[in-house]
């Protein structure tokens, strides 16, 4: 699984899409710290003390959202007219899905990191919200994986123009 898994992260590394899904991480976690800076605590009726954390747990769904259930459904999608090695290969096709699984996992770690450790550390949120935060990201992460794959295998495009991604109804349909 692991050997499949570091194939898997090196072509990554050549797409765009998981260079992007990290740029926007990396933005996510600069806008929280932002909006700390500049006192934006209150947002209509909600108590000033719950802003922030729900500005968080939004971003850390988004990152997920992004990373896991977005890659992972063109992970399937993006072997295009290559699928049938797999037919052949000597390894199962449901290994192939554990290593991609694993290496969307190993992926999102860091950008999942530089969404939920700045503001925290920064805002200084108590501990326990804090590792309430990291069990959440770690939900998020492993949930929205494997959601993905079911939905890159469900529904998979072998279109090379989108670099296997489903169509339009498909991500509104994970997006919501």
């Amino acid at each position: 699984v692991f050997i499949l898994a570091k194939k898997e992260i090196l072509n990554a590394m050549r797409e765009r899409d998981v260079i992007s899904a990290i740029f926007t991480s990396v933005a996510l976690g600069v806008l929280l710290v932002v909006m700390y800076i500049l006192g934006i605590d209150q947002v209509g009726e909600v108590d000033a003390k719950l802003t922030l954390p729900i500005f968080l747990a939004m971003a850390l769904f988004l990152g997920a959202l992004l990373h896991c259930a977005m890659l992972g459904a063109a992970a399937i999608g993006s072997e295009g007219k290559k699928l049938w090695i797999f037919k052949s290969l000597p390894v199962k096709a449901k290994l192939v899905l554990k290593g991609k699984a694993v290496a969307l996992i190993f992926l999102s770690i860091p950008s999942m990191l530089v969404i939920l450790l700045p503001l925290p550390l920064i805002a200084g949120f108590p501990w326990a919200v804090t590792l309430f935060f990291v069990i959440m990201a770690i939900v998020l992460v492993l949930a929205l994986t494997g959601m993905g794959l079911y939905v890159g295998a469900l529904f998979v495009n072998f279109d090379d123009t989108n670099r296997g991604q489903p169509d339009f109804m498909v991500q509104f349909m994970i997006m919501s």
